[in-house]
């Protein structure tokens, strides 16, 4: 969801992108302007999904605020063909009482005008209602343009209760959303570690996603895998590509993956309109565990994927370990529900600090270890009773 935010209050415009920010919008994804000539350049350059407008605001910046200039923005965005219409336009005032002289003109451009006073009151309940309402619409229109669905795939030592999370999370906006929750059971590290076994939950999860793509063809999936889960879902796709068969997949959400940095995404070049996002946590020791001492494996999601970043292929970094992405549904709502809408803002983040050295010894020593095949029973051990 991308959201304007038009106020030359700057205490106000504070407390509300902080409120936004708790509701789950993401922060490169609201943007602010203090008078209506920047606005209305915002505006011929950007959709937004939500425009949030003072109602009396100077024309630029620093001049006299008037709520003449409030109308003539909103006059510019209902008749001009070079405005990109918000979905929503709601307007926000310190005291309602002050503009009852032109109160129903303002109103005939919105949908309301709400009372914001301080950090206190009911707006924010009528706020977040509104907000509800355009994430939903959003994603419903999605749903009846392209039947939406999604698959999850869990990791290994664990039953994968995020899948059940993320269900709720996408159901509480629309319930209609479908979602294939894959479960291949407790996977133990050591079969994990051999190759024999990797194939075979591979070709498990090969054989359930092509009987999900014929039985459904009308379907268009958004496929989310953690740990162990993006190492199946990037291997069964491929040889599901291979063998001809049109994947019919919106994005592909990887988290924690175990998968080498160097992994060959080559057969996505078939497949234009699919948008791979790679989640990673600087803090993801384990993974170079993976990489280190299980063969076909490395650590993805903690470096990236190697190669250039694009629109459809997104590595994202963040501050945290192998399940940052679970402390909590605030990730996921945040992250993972706005792919469900029908024209998502996907944004880039980059939280974590630069690398120091002792990290880049870390990561480099993996590498150097599970490149020449130096496999050691003692952390395969201790890789059994930390992988989460």
């Amino acid at each position: 969801m991308k959201v304007l935010l038009v106020d030359d209050n700057e205490p106000r415009v504070e407390i509300l992108k902080a409120w936004m920010l708790e509701l789950g919008v993401a922060k490169e994804n609201i943007l602010t302007a203090d008078n209506t000539t920047s606005a209305r350049s915002l505006i011929t350059r950007n959709y937004f999904d939500v425009l949030l407008l003072d109602v009396v605001l100077p024309k630029r910046h620093k001049e006299q605020a008037r709520w003449l200039h409030g109308i003539e923005l909103l006059d510019y965005v209902a008749s001009s063909a070079r405005a990109k219409k918000p979905e929503k336009i709601i307007g926000i005032t310190a005291h309602t009482n002050d503009i009852s002289a032109f109160r129903d003109k303002f109103e005939n451009h919105c949908l309301s005008v709400i009372e914001i006073k301080d950090n206190t009151g009911d707006w924010r309940s009528r706020l977040s209602s509104a907000f509800n309402y355009t994430r939903s619409s959003k994603i419903a229109r999605a749903h009846a343009q392209n039947d939406l669905a999604a698959i999850t795939v869990h990791g290994i030592r664990t039953f994968g209760q995020w899948q059940e999370r993320l269900k709720r999370i996408v159901h509480a906006e629309a319930d209609f959303i479908k979602f294939h929750t894959y479960k291949y059971g407790y996977f133990a590290v050591f079969f994990f570690a051999i190759p024999y076994f990797q194939n075979k939950e591979v070709s498990k999860l090969q054989r359930a996603l092509l009987r999900l793509f014929e039985t459904q063809p009308n379907k268009r999936f958004i496929v989310f895998g953690h740990s162990f889960g993006t190492f199946l879902i990037a291997k069964a796709l491929a040889r599901i590509s291979a063998s001809g068969t049109v994947l019919n997949i919106k994005a592909i959400v990887l988290s924690g993956s175990v998968l080498k940095s160097d992994y060959d995404w080559g057969f996505l070049d078939n497949h234009p309109d699919l948008t791979l996002i790679n989640e990673c946590g600087n803090g993801d020791g384990i993974l170079c565990l993976s990489e280190a001492f299980i063969p076909m494996t490395g650590m993805a999601g903690r470096t990236g994927f190697y190669g250039l970043n694009s629109d459809s292929f997104i590595n994202r970094y963040y501050c945290g370990g192998h399940s940052l992405y679970f402390n909590g549904d605030d990730f996921m709502r945040q992250n993972w529900l706005p792919l469900f809408s029908d024209a998502p803002t996907i944004s880039n983040s980059h939280q974590r600090p630069d690398p120091n050295l002792l990290s880049f010894v870390f990561e480099q020593t993996a590498n150097y270890i599970g490149r020449f095949g130096l496999i050691a029973a003692i952390a395969i051990g201790a890789l059994a009773m930390t992988f989460r």
